[in-house]
């Protein structure tokens, strides 16, 4: 090399120039490290960015398959839960407008209900006796949850009517069906009372079904 000092060729190996003692590594141009270069650049796996793509895609992935074993569940209990309704339903096609009697049984579906009996009643007091013209009569009605949830039944489903006009519940006697809300297999029972016209001809029993289809059941009512 030539010395940018003296203009003296020299080694290339040395330092210092031999002839004019100038320092020879200024003159040389600086030495890159690219490896260390590229060292310093990070790896793309070593990146925060890197990571958070890594948990959204692993957090897509779980939701997908814990949506997928929903869905499955879902339509494997969805045959039973069809096959539940339109057992209900066929119950109901079956005794819709059926006329019945006393001693009858009906089911709703979940509840089976019958009327056992029924009689003039005069054993009311004189506080309580019916008006002119009019009579007692008493009905004794049961009531059994059949199905596996709560269900419901009151004295007011039963409407009586004497000669198709709406009869009266008086409040009179005792042992009541005031009715409940009846668990899974559990029982009720009691008297239904109404006064009907003395000469009444027809008497019916309309139970309602189910009260957004206005579905019934009819019993005729012959007293004892």
């Amino acid at each position: 090399m030539i010395c940018p000092s003296c203009k003296k060729e020299i080694s290339d190996s040395l330092k210092f120039c031999p002839e004019c003692g100038y320092s020879l590594a200024a003159a040389q141009p600086p030495q890159y490290d690219v490896q260390s270069k590229s060292e310093k650049k990070k790896k793309i796996y070593k990146r925060w960015w890197f990571w958070v793509l890594i948990v959204i895609l692993l957090f897509i992935i779980i939701s997908a398959i814990s949506s997928e074993k929903n869905n499955n569940k879902t339509n494997n209990d969805s045959p039973a839960v069809t096959q539940n309704e339109q057992a209900v339903v066929t119950t109901t096609k079956k005794n819709e407008n059926e006329r019945l009697k006393v001693g009858d049984s009906f089911t709703d579906g979940y509840l089976e209900i019958s009327i056992k009996s029924a009689e003039v009643w005069t054993g009311y007091s004189e506080f309580s006796k019916p008006d002119s013209g009019y009579k007692y009569i008493r009905l004794f009605a049961e009531a059994k949850n059949t199905g596996t949830s709560d269900a419901f039944v009151y004295s007011d489903d039963f409407k009586c009517y004497a000669d198709n006009k709406p009869a009266s519940d008086p409040y009179c006697g005792d042992e009541r069906f005031n009715g409940d809300d009846l668990s899974a297999g559990r029982e009720t029972d009691g008297y239904l009372y109404y006064q009907i016209p003395a000469d009444a001809q027809k008497i019916e029993i309309e139970y309602e079904l189910n009260f957004i289809t206005s579905k019934k059941v009819y019993y005729d009512i012959e007293l004892s």
